[in-house]
C-alpha cells in the first residue's frame, strides 16, 4: 500500500516555512495529548489480542494528521503487519502538512493517504469497506453517518466522551 505522494506543488508553499517543519516534528506530541488517544490505543491492543494483524483507520477531520500518524506507528509497534489509514480535512494547508509527515514514514506495512475534503462525504465513501476505527469531529459529521461508516468503533471530537460501537 503506497504512502500518499507529495508533489512539488504541495511542498513549494512550505519549503522555507518554519511552521511546516514545526508541524512535522510536533505531531507525535500532539497526538499523545489528544483525548481520543488513550481509548484508541486500548482498542488497538484489544484488536491485536484477538489476533488481528491488519487494521483500517479513518480520521474524518484529521487536521495535520498527527493522531492518525501516531496510531499507525503504535499499531505497527503492537505487531500489526498491514495498516491502512485515510485522513480527510477541509484545510488544504493541513493536508499538505499531514502528507509531509507521512512522507517521513519508511515502513512498507503502513499506507496512509491524506485528502482535502469534507469529513461527512469521506465517511459515506468509506461505507463500502468499513474502517475498524473512525475518528471525527462531532460538529462536522452527523452521528448517523459515523455509525453507518464505522466497522468497529467511532471516536468523537476531543473532549467528548461519545463512542459508538457498531
Amino acid at each position: 500500500m503506497p504512502i500518499s505522494m507529495i508533489t512539488p506543488a504541495d511542498v513549494r508553499p512550505w519549503s522555507l516555512s518554519a511552521p511546516a517543519v514545526h508541524v512535522v516534528v510536533r505531531n507525535r506530541t500532539r497526538a499523545a495529548t489528544d483525548l481520543r488517544w488513550a481509548p484508541a490505543l486500548r482498542t488497538l491492543r484489544i484488536l491485536r489480542k484477538r489476533g488481528r494483524r491488519s487494521i483500517r483507520l479513518v480520521d474524518a477531520n484529521c487536521g495535520d494528521g498527527s493522531l492518525l500518524l501516531h496510531l499507525a506507528r503504535a499499531a505497527r509497534a503492537l505487531g500489526f503487519v498491514a495498516i491502512e489509514g485515510r485522513g480527510v480535512d477541509r484545510d488544504p494547508a493541513l493536508v499538505v502538512a499531514a502528507r509531509l509527515s507521512a512522507g517521513l514514514l519508511r515502513d512498507p506495512a503502513i499506507g496512509l493517504t491524506f485528502d482535502a475534503g469534507e469529513g461527512a462525504t469521506a465517511l459515506l465513501e468509506e461505507a463500502e469497506l468499513p474502517a475498524d476505527m473512525v475518528f471525527y469531529a462531532e460538529d462536522d459529521v452527523s452521528v448517523d453517518a459515523i455509525a453507518f461508516a464505522a466497522g468497529s468503533t467511532a471516536f468523537g471530537a476531543p473532549g467528548l466522551s461519545k463512542r459508538i460501537a457498531a
